[in-house]
């Protein structure tokens, strides 16, 4: 899949709960293999509205033109970074 393909897609988990869109990626520079997904949290997930949280590719199930979706487990897990102050 393209860079501006998975821009802007939307994230699941597998029990259907929107989590946000993809916004940018993180790159092995050496190998070309994307490391980790940067998804701009909705307003669904407590706590984390405006958020972006940082979803590892070992926590991806499966990726279509029409969304990609993460185990439920894995929310937990799931990284939010704060956006900075304004």
């Amino acid at each position: 899949m393209q860079l501006k393909q998975l821009l802007n897609l939307d994230v699941y988990t597998q029990s259907g709960q929107y989590v946000g869109k993809i916004v940018d990626l993180e790159i092995d520079a050496d190998t070309g293999h994307i490391i980790t997904y940067i998804v701009k949290s909705s307003n669904v997930i407590k706590n984390l509205f405006q958020e972006k949280l940082l979803i590892n590719q070992n926590q991806v199930i499966s990726i279509s033109s029409e969304k990609m979706m993460v185990e439920d487990a894995s929310m937990p897990s799931i990284e939010a970074v704060p956006n900075p102050a304004q």
